[in-house]
């Protein structure tokens, strides 16, 4: 990116009361030089006009400070209590204007876009703010690049004359080295976090490994323990299951037992109900049998009586006189004969009813006997079927509770998980699964410990690469410095002059010093001596010369830069000669970069020498810029 400064327009800043426009862009690769007039102090010459000050304006409007550092109150016109500083710079980037305004007073930064005309007016214009960051950021350039690129003010300390820690710093910072310091740092920082991260996963990969260890033993005791838990309940199990083979055998032999009693109960039931019913009906005959022969008894009495009748009847008739009771008449024998006779036919024929009957009523008993013995038999045969009956029922019953008890005891025998083993078994999957957890973080703890010493082992390699590559890359920039100005030497009249700039060195012990150094070679001296060595013109030249090559070397290493150099009383403690030399080398500088180039200068050279002019005088109602004729 390419910076071409076109106008600075300051009012109202320090000397400067009135807006002046100061047009710098005529054409690329010119000469100009700035001169002042004093005429509100003649004895002070050209001194004391304002020139400096078109460039500290420069540098407040960009770096809201001047080349010298000041701000504030410092940039206030003179004698002026109440004021608005205003500086305006309007430069072009790709073919693109931007201006941008600093204001004091109020304090602000804004930004326009493509200002329009030879004077970048911006009247008219939207405004857009910003800070100082994007300033930055456009015109590339921090405060320090742009006092060693762009302007170097009559008061700055040049790069010879700075301390080898400022010299180191400075360099660091115009070639952004301090990337590489602080990529070491970060690298430091990462080793010290890799190393903490390594030891932290060293503990957690020990810790693993104890607590692996740890559960294997308890695995191994628990496998163990569940395994002995195991063929304990094969054991139990197989002397149950012979139990259970017993107690089913005796089961099936109760069973076997009780059917067979059950068969002969129900058989005794069948002879029991047989007996009972032939005792029924033996009971029911016998009671009829008993029936007959009561009414035989009773007709057997019956009969007795009238043969007794008939008997007395006889004897009454066989002595029989006097008048018959019945018809009052007498007595005959032929009566008595006929009533004996009567008599003696109803005793015969009672006689024969009580034989008939006491026949009868004897048969009747005979059989009633008969019958009555074989009752008893009946119920003597049914009580002892009964009793059987009884007994196969009491046995049935025994059976039966036998049957249910071997029934219990067999379903009592039914296997059932030991609580045991399965605790043990949830206790073995339990720690294997513990100790497969522990085995992934112990690989996931090696790996990490791996990446862990992988990532300490590169940071620890960056921690002096990034150094190497810093001072290589210092190294390098102060070769190619080192190239540039003792080609510029040259130019300002210095010839067989070499600077030469050190970062290290060999000490008398073999050892290697590190510090920055720089020494000067002229061809009257045999070894390099260091810069305060030489005279004022030969040191201004030196300086010239490596300001000059810092300049270039910055330039190459960001790509452009702004096109515009500033030289304020670059000709000090210089001869004649010396003037001449310094601005051949000025003018042959400015056409070969293309860039402008501003001497600010207040003897008197001779104008004929530049490309353009700049005549800044200042009166007593302030200061006023005019360029003058070529």
């Amino acid at each position: 990116m390419r910076i071409t400064p076109q106008v600075i327009r300051i009012r109202d800043f320090r000397s400067f009361n009135e807006e002046q426009v100061i047009s710098l862009a005529e054409q690329p690769g010119t000469l100009g030089l700035i001169t002042g007039v004093n005429q509100a102090e003649p004895d002070l010459g050209a001194n004391g006009t304002g020139k400096s000050t078109i460039w500290d304006a420069l540098c407040w409007c960009l770096f809201g400070k001047t080349i010298r550092g000041q701000r504030g109150p410092a940039i206030l016109p003179w004698g002026v209590e109440v004021a608005t500083p205003r500086v305006q710079f309007t430069f072009e980037v790709e073919g693109h204007r931007y201006t941008i305004s600093r204001t004091a007073n109020p304090n602000g930064i804004r930004l326009f876009r493509e200002a329009a005309g030879a004077a970048a007016d911006t009247s008219g214009l939207e405004a857009q703010d910003i800070d100082q960051e994007s300033v930055e950021r456009m015109i590339g350039l921090d405060y320090g690049l742009f006092l060693s690129t762009v302007v170097r003010g009559q008061f700055a300390e040049g790069f010879l004359e700075l301390t080898p820690k400022k010299k180191m710093d400075f360099l660091s910072a115009a070639l952004d080295l301090d990337l590489w310091d602080d990529a070491s740092q970060k690298a430091a920082a990462s080793k010290k976090e890799a190393k903490s991260r390594l030891q932290s996963v060293s503990r957690s990969r020990a810790s693993c490994e104890g607590k692996l260890a740890a559960l294997t033993d308890t695995l191994a005791l628990a496998s163990s323990a569940y395994e002995r838990a195991v063929a304990a309940d094969a054991r139990d199990a197989k002397a149950l299951s012979e139990k259970r083979a017993a107690a089913e055998s005796d089961l099936e032999e109760a069973r076997s037992l009780h059917s067979e009693v059950i068969g002969k109960m129900q058989e005794e039931q069948i002879e029991f109900a047989e007996f009972e019913s032939r005792e029924a009906s033996h009971r029911v005959s016998l009671s009829a049998l008993e029936e007959d022969y009561a009414a035989l008894c009773q007709e057997h009495s019956g009969v007795s009586a009238k043969e007794g009748i008939a008997r007395d009847a006889i004897s009454a008739a066989t002595g029989l006189s006097g008048q018959c009771p019945t018809c009052h008449s007498d007595i005959t024998e032929e009566c008595l004969r006929e009533a004996q006779a009567q008599a003696q036919q109803a005793w015969e024929m009672a006689d024969a009813d009580l034989h008939s009957v006491t026949s009868a009523r004897d048969t009747v008993a005979a059989i009633l006997d008969q019958r009555k013995q074989r009752q008893l038999g009946f119920e003597s045969a049914t009580r002892q079927v009964d009793k059987r009956l009884r007994d196969i029922q009491l046995e049935e019953v025994r059976l039966s509770g036998q049957v249910e008890q071997l029934s219990e005891r067999l379903a009592a025998l039914v296997p059932t998980d030991n609580p045991h083993t399965g605790k043990l078994k949830a206790h073995v999957d339990t720690v294997s699964s513990q100790k497969g957890h522990a085995e992934e973080d112990h690989e996931w703890a090696c790996g990490e410990e791996s990446a862990a010493l992988q990532d300490l082992e590169v940071y620890d390699f960056w921690v002096k690469g990034f150094q190497d590559i810093r001072l290589w890359r210092l190294r390098a920039a102060l070769d190619e410095l080192e190239a540039l100005a003792n080609s510029h030497t040259l130019s300002l009249g210095l010839r067989g002059w070499r600077i030469l700039f050190e970062v290290e060195r060999e000490t008398k012990s073999g050892g290697i010093a590190k510090g920055f150094r720089c020494l000067i070679q002229s061809p009257t001296s045999t070894d390099p001596v260091p810069l305060e060595s030489w005279s004022g013109g030969e040191i201004q030249r030196l300086k010239i010369a490596t300001q000059a090559a810092m300049c270039d070397l910055i330039r190459s290493r960001f790509g452009g830069a702004m096109a515009l150099e500033v030289w304020d009383e670059p000709g000090q403690h210089l001869s004649e000669r010396g003037c001449q030399d310094m601005m051949a080398f000025f003018r042959e500088r400015a056409a070969t970069l293309g860039i402008e180039v501003w001497i600010v200068d207040h003897r008197s050279t001779t104008s004929g020498e530049f490309d353009q002019q700049l005549v800044v005088t200042r009166s007593k109602t302030g200061t006023a810029v005019k360029r003058g004729l070529r």
